[in-house]
């Protein structure tokens, strides 16, 4: 596959993070309604949690910023939390991609996580710092949320790291 090696911008989808939370809700709602015979305090609660959970993650879906960036200096990972990451090419050791059941990530793996842990405070750094502990980078993608298929995200980001990563480094 021919990479032509631009500016390029993933968006998050419209509706595939969307369906996994209505399901799972459904599926409670039903199943309480089924075999308890009433609907509980917990029911009322969980119910009022999901939409407040839902109102919150729909806002986020529907603006229109890229999820990440890749050009000819690095990955560039936005976050509707202001924690954005910045990831020059010279500073990627490898990508690993991992997958779960139907969710696919990306460990940018980094020479140097503790810098990138470094830039964030409180709740984020913590995060970032477990990250770093279990999957050994702070810097995971989920490309099961993208337009774009993951397979096309992977080829794509592996030809740029491979175009640009000896660029640098010489």
């Amino acid at each position: 596959m021919h990479v032509e090696f631009k500016e390029r911008k993933f968006y998050t989808s419209k509706l595939k993070p969307f369906l996994p939370i209505a399901i799972l809700s459904i599926l409670y709602f039903l199943f309480e309604h089924l075999f308890m015979n009433n609907f509980s305090l917990i029911a009322y609660t969980s119910f009022y949690l999901i939409c407040i959970a839902l109102i919150l993650f729909i806002t986020d879906v529907f603006k229109s910023h890229p999820k990440f960036i890749i050009n000819n200096q690095g990955m560039l990972f936005l976050s509707y939390k202001k924690t954005d990451i910045f990831v020059p090419w010279s500073d990627i050791e490898r990508l690993k991609y991992t997958q779960f059941f139907f969710y696919k990530k990306l460990h940018v793996i980094v020479s140097n996580p503790q810098d990138y842990i470094n830039k964030f405070q409180g709740y984020r750094k913590t995060i970032l710092f477990k990250r770093l502990r279990h999957y050994h980078t702070p810097i995971i993608i989920n490309f099961s949320n993208l337009k774009n298929n993951a397979e096309y995200v992977k080829t794509i980001t592996e030809a740029y790291l491979n175009h640009f990563k000896p660029l640098v480094n010489t």
